[in-house]
């Protein structure tokens, strides 16, 4: 249960690292390169991890952790983060559908010709999995050591990927499910 929660943190942590993203590089394009410079140290650190990791090590969670079937840094561990981090994900869709830039999006997707109505109800998934992507990537490649500059613009490429990935697996989700319907 505890490895559900600290993913659903994890998911929660990288939408927020997304969006401060954003916002240290537009500071840093703009020369706020204090703010810029805060900002980036907060994509960087993994508070979520570290918390966890601090605990489960020497803190309130060291028994458990020392008692379990299976240690924190496990498999199965990991398999339980990632279904909580789905969870952060899942919930955070339902958020970023309300953002005005999405749906505005969605709205003019929805209105593509023979596709539109197909992957307009991905729009927010895509997005959230964009913001997300965005801030984990990031985060990542500025732990590697890269600059804001760098790390974002690998972290854009990793985003757009996946975000690309979700929209066409909704396209194709709503395709086939009137055929299965059918001949189910």
């Amino acid at each position: 249960g505890l490895n559900l929660l600290e993913g659903f943190g994890t998911g929660v942590e990288t939408f927020v690292d997304g969006f401060l993203t954003i916002g240290a590089v537009a500071t840093d394009f703009l020369g706020m390169d204090g703010i810029s410079q805060w900002l980036t140290d907060r994509v960087e650190n993994d508070a979520v991890g570290q918390f966890f990791d601090a605990q489960y090590e020497s803190g309130a969670l060291q028994w458990i952790n020392e008692n379990s079937k299976f240690q924190y840094d496990s498999t199965a561990a990991a398999v339980f983060k990632g279904i909580g981090t789905a969870g952060a994900y899942m919930a955070l869709t339902g958020l970023t559908g309300k953002l005005p830039g999405v749906n505005g999006l969605t709205n003019i997707v929805s209105k593509v010709p023979k596709v539109g109505k197909y992957i307009a109800p991905g729009v927010a998934e895509a997005a959230t999995t964009f913001i997300g992507t965005l801030g984990f990537s990031t985060s990542n490649n500025l732990q590697d050591g890269d600059d804001i500059r760098t790390a974002s613009g690998k972290g854009a490429k990793v985003a757009a990927l996946a975000a690309a990935a979700d929209l066409t697996a909704e396209g194709v989700i709503n395709v086939a499910t009137p055929f299965v319907t059918f001949f189910g």
